[in-house]
């Protein structure tokens, strides 16, 4: 099992993500991350229920609405190295079309003169 608990997820972004995400929230009772990419964008990961077997990820549209469409697939990963890969994938795909390259220009400049 690559994932056991919501400390196991946010080292797992961090890994993937590196500077261009963060956990910004992690709550082990309700099973739920506040994943922020590029400084902007947030996306929550449920862990599953102990019946259930995939993740979810939503993001959030406004403060009243979550969608768990990206480019018309609902998005879920099983608990495997390859599948969490491959939602981090759509995951950061899906952040970095939504924001203007203007902005990606000057957050990876920034990022470059912290590192």
């Amino acid at each position: 099992m690559l994932i056991s608990d919501v400390q196991d997820f946010c080292e797992l972004a961090r890994r993937y993500f590196g500077s261009n995400g963060r956990c910004l929230a992690a709550s082990p009772t309700d099973g739920e991350v506040q994943l922020l990419l590029y400084g902007v964008e947030v996306f929550y990961l449920r862990m599953p229920e102990p019946r259930m077997t995939t993740f979810t990820f939503a993001y959030e549209v406004s403060d009243k609405l979550r969608t768990f469409d990206y480019f018309g697939e609902w998005l879920s990963a099983q608990n495997t190295a390859e599948d969490m890969d491959r939602a981090f994938g759509v995951l950061d795909r899906f952040a970095r079309l939504r924001l203007t390259d203007k902005y990606l220009d000057a957050w990876e400049a920034s990022r470059s003169e912290r590192e």
